[in-house]
């Protein structure tokens, strides 16, 4: 089934098509500036093209869509809610395009399918639990901007093997990359200001680089109860 929304339309009620299994695509107009709570919610959407004209997707909004593979997020959107795409399982790449700035708890939270993230230059904050147990993706790259990865951001990213950060990041919170057993390497920047002895599974780490000048003391002085190598650069 397949919906087009007259282009009249500025406003989707909170609900309005929640639980619509067999709705495969809508056409949303511009116009309509925030894609309220649960609008979308469990719906058997296939692909969705979200207009220049939203700022903003609410809470749980595309919460359980289970068939969404694809998914570009445009530059006016400002922030995503909570558990706004989570659940989204067969969701493979996701491109968030310069302009959107945060992400709430648990945004993309459970994911599965989820290879491929393109993330904007204007992001500052990766939220709680935001990619949490998003069990395919491999490889990431944290843009320059980002300066705050809150607590569970990646938690649980089984198959995560490769982290990049760019010398904007100053804090990585609580469990951020704990448990994903694949990742063996990290390279952390020394403009990181503030990271917690288990923000990363350290006892899964092979190798720890760390730029000369960094002040983190404590994972020198505690580096035999790793089993990883520490490493300057």
């Amino acid at each position: 089934t397949s919906v087009t929304i007259p282009s009249s339309v500025t406003e989707i009620k909170e609900g309005a098509f929640s639980g619509c299994e067999n709705l495969k695509s809508i056409n949303i107009p511009n116009g309509v500036k925030y894609i309220q709570k649960e609008t979308f919610k469990s719906c058997g959407l296939e692909s969705i093209s979200i207009p220049n004209s939203v700022t903003a997707i609410g809470n749980d909004a595309f919460r359980s869509c289970k068939s969404l593979k694809n998914l570009v997020i445009p530059g006016n959107v400002e922030w995503i809610g909570q558990c706004a795409f989570c659940g989204c399982t067969d969701l493979r790449k996701l491109v968030m395009q310069n302009g959107v700035q945060k992400l709430y708890y648990a945004a993309f939270m459970w994911c599965e399918n989820l290879e491929d993230i393109a993330f904007p230059s204007t992001m500052e904050e990766i939220g709680d639990s935001a990619f949490s147990d998003c069990d395919s993706l491999r490889s990431l790259t944290i843009p320059q901007g980002v300066k705050t990865i809150r607590e569970h951001a990646f938690s649980g990213c089984k198959a995560l093997e490769n982290v990049k950060f760019s010398s904007s990041v100053r804090c990585i919170e609580e469990y951020a990359f704990f448990d994903c057993p694949c990742l063996k390497e990290v390279t952390l920047p020394k403009t990181i200001e503030f990271m917690k002895e288990n923000s990363f599974s350290f006892y899964d780490l092979e190798t720890i680089r760390i730029q000369k000048g960094w002040s983190y003391e404590w994972l020198v002085k505690n580096k035999k109860r790793y089993s990883a190598t520490i490493a300057y650069f």
